[in-house]
């Protein structure tokens, strides 16, 4: 039985809300000074002296290591929101990290072992045992010999990777002695700093076994400690990428040690580059954030945070002026200068330059006016949910819609295989999309260019909450609008969700009804692309610049959507698509490997390659005649591609273009199939700025 509160007058309701909100008001300033006076004081009574890598030694001189690190860190979460004393934390959790120290009486240092850093390293079993140690101390070049003691590396828990001794006369023999891998780390600091847990892989290295720093010395997984140290990562991780894809292609754990005929992987000061970021280590006079990649990336990183959890103000975009300062530049333009024209001999006069800067962010913020829900942006838009767990310049936004009502559901009878998730396919609306929208901080974008995305899956597999990711870049970072539409699989496991298979327990498929067969899929897809074309205004998109794009299977749907006149969907006009972009798709599927693709082409065409006359019609390339008109295509393909699907897109290239098409294609090095379309979750991967850089010049055209 429900028990019932007793009512409360409106008026009394009214003033006691009040009353708490001025409690609530008082008790978060009055804190907000506490800790802000606190870790002054603390900061002040323990200053942090950053300290020589190699000799342990500390000074006035090592103060500047990376102070513009900590300089810009402070400006970046002002800039996406958190409050005066959150960004201070982070900021001198920066300066923990930079100078090996973890907190008051902890710290870490390198690994040197006994006798220096360039001593043969004992066997770490004899020495450790094979428990984990946290008792770390700086400098304790012999606190190897004591099991209690176990010296932990700087760039082992921090910036997930070591710093070799150079010149130690073994060479390649200390990449395989003392090694640790970013790139399989990094997705754990990430976790760990979002409430983890993470899965961190430790290895064997020199004289240790240990476990990350933010474990050992109990920074709690989702503290503002743990993501100042994977902000700190990320850094690091710019810093250092065309080392990591060096070494990962010499099969070893990567380092910043010098290898006989091959370049030092840090900053070279005899020969400065645009791109050098790293730091001291070697003697040089650089900084981590020296990048506008990792400036960008961490600020998405803050964004985030800020909008999910600490923020208190409204985060400001890239483009925001800054009007407080001479000229009011843009807030890239302002942190691109700042970290590209630093002197690094007059430290005060970049320190006032980013109080500045500082100062400025300060005045152009607008409170978030939260009520520590996650994201209250969301409540105030009235248009979807905001998508969580991700690290981009605009807040996304989705929202779904069906398009079709036949059949109504359907019941994928698959196993969950990884991240393939099958099991929540029951019943499931198939003819759907979801629809990306950005928000910039105060409103969500409207008139964007649509990106309309139809996945792949060799037209039996997948699934559009399986490419949220593809609105990462167009989304997240451009401000587009994306459409990613699900259409009916012709998978032997995907049935009519109708009596006798609404639910996986209870489906017979023995009993049950296939789900589809060509034309369904096509016929989705172009049902799903006159729903964008009739609706996508009011969602945010601009219905005369939509760009059709596809990978493997949605590449041959996409591109036999904007070629093909013969199923239903030859009604919608290829004026609406105003470029075609395909990723590895098929195009002449008679010319198809018949053993390679023989299960897929069975279970979507009636008589599979028996077929031929529907194979034919079935393929793009039928329709690319003189006397029609076709929209601007851009193809690409992978150097590791599926069988067949090479031949295919070069073929497809040569038919358009002798028939005077607009036609162009891209060569993936280095990438796969599958990798391919990976990629395009990351806004700097070749593949994505390959494709980015295309759609703008045809909509500039």
């Amino acid at each position: 039985m429900k028990r019932t509160a007793p009512a409360i007058p409106l008026k009394d309701l009214v003033r006691s809300g009040k009353a708490v909100r001025l409690w609530l008001l008082v008790i978060a300033v009055t804190s907000s000074l506490l800790i802000y006076v606190g870790l002054a004081w603390a900061f002040a009574e323990e200053p942090i002296h950053f300290r020589d890598p190699y000799t342990g030694q500390t000074g006035e001189e090592w103060e500047e290591i990376s102070t513009i690190h900590d300089d810009l860190t402070y400006v970046l979460a002002l800039a996406a929101g958190f409050s005066i004393s959150d960004s201070i934390t982070l900021q001198i959790w920066d300066q923990l990290v930079d100078s090996e120290q973890i907190g008051p009486g902890d710290a870490i240092s390198y690994t040197n072992c006994t006798g220096g850093a360039f001593y043969p390293p004992p066997d770490p079993d004899d020495v450790c045992g094979w428990k984990p140690h946290s008792h770390l101390i700086w400098p304790m070049w012999g606190s190897v010999k004591d099991a209690d003691h176990c010296v932990t590396s700087r760039f082992g828990p921090y910036s997930p990777f070591f710093h070799f001794p150079h010149n130690n006369n073994r060479e390649v023999g200390a990449l395989h002695d003392w090694g640790w891998g970013l790139t399989d780390t990094l997705s754990a600091y990430e976790a760990y700093a979002w409430g983890g847990p993470g899965e961190f892989t430790v290895m064997q290295a020199s004289c240790l076994y240990t476990r990350t720093a933010a474990i050992t010395t109990s920074i709690q997984a989702g503290s503002l400690e743990a993501f100042a140290t994977y902000i700190h990562s990320l850094a690091d991780y710019y810093s250092h990428r065309e080392c990591i894809a060096l070494m990962d292609s010499l099969g070893m754990p990567w380092a910043t040690h010098t290898l006989t005929g091959y370049p030092a992987c840090d900053y070279n000061p005899l020969n400065p580059q645009p791109d050098d970021v790293h730091g001291r280590e070697f003697y040089t006079y650089t900084d981590s954030l020296r990048t506008d990649a990792a400036i960008q990336h961490m600020y998405r990183e803050l964004v985030a945070r800020s909008l999910q959890r600490e923020g208190e103000y409204f985060p400001l975009g890239m483009d925001t002026p800054l009007t407080a300062i001479s000229g009011t530049p843009t807030l890239s333009e302002t942190l691109s200068t700042f970290v590209h024209e630093w002197d690094f001999e007059h430290p005060y006069e970049r320190r006032a330059w980013a109080d500045q800067i500082a100062a400025a962010v300060l005045a152009q913020r607008s409170p978030l006016h939260r009520t520590y829900l996650p994201l209250v942006v969301a409540l105030q838009q009235g248009w979807g949910e905001p998508v969580s767990g991700i690290t981009t310049t605009y807040t996304i936004f989705k929202k779904d819609f069906v398009y079709g009502t036949t059949p109504p559901t359907v019941t994928d009878m698959r196993e969950d295989d990884g991240g393939k998730i099958y099991s929540d396919k029951e019943g499931y609306e198939i003819r759907a999309l979801t629809v990306y929208r950005a928000y910039d901080g105060q409103t969500l974008l409207d008139h964007q260019p649509v990106v309309f995305f139809v996945h792949g899956g060799a037209w039996i597999d997948g699934y559009r909450d399986w490419y949220q990711f593809v609105a990462y870049p167009f989304t997240g970072e451009e401000g587009w609008v994306t459409v990613v539409v699900d259409y009916r699989l012709t998978s032997d496991q995907v049935f009519i969700a109708d009596q006798n298979c609404s639910l996986r327990a209870t489906c017979v498929p023995t009993e049950a009804t296939k789900a589809a067969w060509y034309p369904d899929n096509i016929d989705d897809v172009a049902a799903a692309f006159q729903w964008t074309v009739d609706h996508i205004a009011e969602n945010g998109g601009d219905a005369d610049k939509i760009i059709v794009f596809g990978h493997s299977a949605g590449g041959h749907l996409a591109s036999l959507l904007a070629t093909s006149t013969y199923t239903d969907h030859q009604a919608i006009p290829r004026s609406a698509i105003k470029g075609l972009i395909s990723m590895s798709g098929a195009y002449d599927l008679n010319s198809l490997n018949h053993a390679f693709w023989d299960s897929a082409v069975t279970q979507t065409f009636h008589g599979g390659f028996d077929s031929v006359e529907l194979l034919e019609q079935a393929s793009p390339s039928t329709y690319v005649v003189s006397d029609t008109t076709l929209p601007p295509f851009y193809l690409l393909y992978a150097e590791d591609d599926l069988l067949s699907l090479t031949e295919q897109s070069l073929v497809f290239k040569n038919r358009l273009e002798t028939l005077g098409f607009d036609a162009t294609i891209s060569y993936l090095a280095g990438y796969g199939h599958y990798t391919e379309m990976e990629a395009i979750a990351y806004f700097d991967e070749p593949p994505t700025q390959l494709i980015i850089n295309w759609i703008e010049q045809v909509l500039q055209e």
